[in-house]
This record gives structure tokens, C-alpha cells and sequence, in this order.
């Protein structure tokens, strides 16, 4: 489990960091960073096994104060499925640079990677490859990814992909102005 409790921090830490050296100018791309001007974004991460969620990590992002804050809340399945509590939680609360929320703010994917679909203001992406996609090898398939728009402005994104091991990964942004 400690192993698979690294490789999810990793992942997390790869999808909000993000592609870094791809440079993208496209106009959908433009709309993706208008979540940049947000004042809080919620990021949801969970893994599950069919029905059962193994874990999940919720992160709270806040500019709207006088400095930035990020809080996580992180889930987890117990190594021992006999203990009293059969997940364990802990929170984590930090203060942030405007740097580092508007890189968190971000939507990592890499749309150039996707077929683009709009219908009014959902904007739906599928992809032949999910790797290059999320910009991280994870062995993804089956994903599928939509976002939705205000005033054309994102205001929540959803990504769902399975993983080798049967796993599915879902990650959630939900952005406020």
C-alpha cells in the first residue's frame, strides 16, 4: 500500500505541475488559462477499484484573502482491513505565492494531444493516446475528458481514464471567479 500511496503522490504532483515544456498558443488553450483568473479552484483526485474507492486527495486552492492558501485532505484505504477505521485521513494547509496557485490553477493536459468537440459551453476531448494526453506515462486508456464553460470561462473539468493495473483515475477541477 506505501507503494501505491507514493505512486499516487506522484501522479498528483505530475498532473498539477503539468506539461511544462509543451508551448501552446491554441485558442482552446487560451479559454484553458482564463481558469488563471480564478479567486479558488477545487482539485479532486480518487482512485477506485470498481465501486471502491482506494484513495483520494482533495485540494482546496484560495487567492481571495490577502495570500494564497492551498489545503489537501487526503483518504486513504488502511493497510489493515481488520483496523477499527477502514480508510485513514490527514490534512495538510500551506500559504502559496501567486506563482505557484496560478501553476496549480493550470489545466495540465496537453489539448493538442485530443479531438475537440463543442457543444455550447461543453467542450469534450477524446484521445488515441491518454499518455501524451495527461502528459504523464501512466499506462492510461479509455479517457475521457469534458469542461465545462461560463461566460466562456472554465468552471469545471472532468477526466476519467482506467489504468493497467484495472484501477480508474478521476480528477475533477471545479473553478470560481
Amino acid at each position: 500500500m506505501k507503494k501505491f500511496f507514493c505512486s499516487f503522490l506522484f501522479l498528483l504532483l505530475a498532473l498539477l505541475t503539468g506539461c511544462a515544456s509543451q508551448e501552446q498558443t491554441s485558442e482552446l488553450r487560451e479559454t484553458l488559462d482564463l481558469s488563471l483568473q480564478s479567486s479558488r479552484f477545487v482539485c479532486s483526485v480518487a482512485i477506485h477499484s470498481g465501486d471502491f474507492l482506494l484513495a483520494e486527495e482533495v485540494a482546496v486552492f484560495d487567492r481571495s484573502g490577502e495570500d494564497p492558501a492551498f489545503s489537501l485532505q487526503r483518504t486513504i484505504l488502511n493497510d489493515d482491513l481488520t483496523a477499527a477505521e477502514l480508510y485513514s485521513s490527514e490534512s495538510f494547509y500551506a500559504t502559496l505565492s501567486d506563482a505557484s496557485y496560478e501553476d496549480a490553477a493550470s489545466l495540465f493536459f496537453d489539448e493538442t494531444a485530443a479531438t475537440v468537440s463543442r457543444n455550447g459551453d461543453t467542450i469534450s476531448l477524446t484521445t488515441d493516446d491518454p499518455d501524451a494526453f495527461l502528459c504523464y506515462d501512466a499506462g492510461a486508456s479509455d479517457l475521457t475528458a469534458s469542461l465545462a464553460l461560463e461566460y466562456g470561462r472554465p468552471v469545471s473539468c472532468l477526466i476519467s481514464y482506467s489504468l493497467p493495473s484495472g484501477n480508474s483515475v478521476s480528477i475533477s477541477f471545479l473553478f470560481f471567479y
